[in-house]
């Protein structure tokens, strides 16, 4: 029998419906607000003393790589593209921590890893 919550499946334990569907969209609002709160969360890595700086965002999008001149003058770009490197990774991962922060807050730790971008 139906109430005003919504129709019951009496073969599947008496399962609201509606209040199922009502729960996934609440769930689908809450990935949403992470993905845009993810996109806002911007994180910094460096290397070589902070000759190389680096910016990356909540979605994993490098947004800002700054490289001190005194870098060029080195001549050795080996040494460069290593800090470069370092530096990217460093930010990634800050800004990949700190999303996956948000996704549990969000979620009450019941994801940790999500593509966020999909519900931004």
């Amino acid at each position: 029998m139906a109430d005003e919550t919504g129709p019951e499946f009496p073969g599947l334990g008496g399962l609201d419906l509606k209040a199922l569907m009502g729960k996934a969209r609440e769930g689908q609002e809450r990935m949403r607000a992470a993905g845009e709160a993810a996109s806002r969360i911007v994180r910094d890595g460096d290397a070589g003393g902070g000759m190389v700086k680096v910016q990356a965002n909540g979605h994993g999008q490098v947004i800002r790589i700054q490289i001190d001149p005194v870098a060029f003058e080195a001549g050795d770009r080996e040494l460069l593209e290593d800090l470069i490197n370092a530096a990217v990774n460093q930010a990634l991962e800050r800004a990949k921590e700190a999303a996956e922060a948000e996704i549990r807050k969000v979620t009450g730790g019941l994801l940790s890893a999500v593509d966020l971008t999909r519900f931004s």
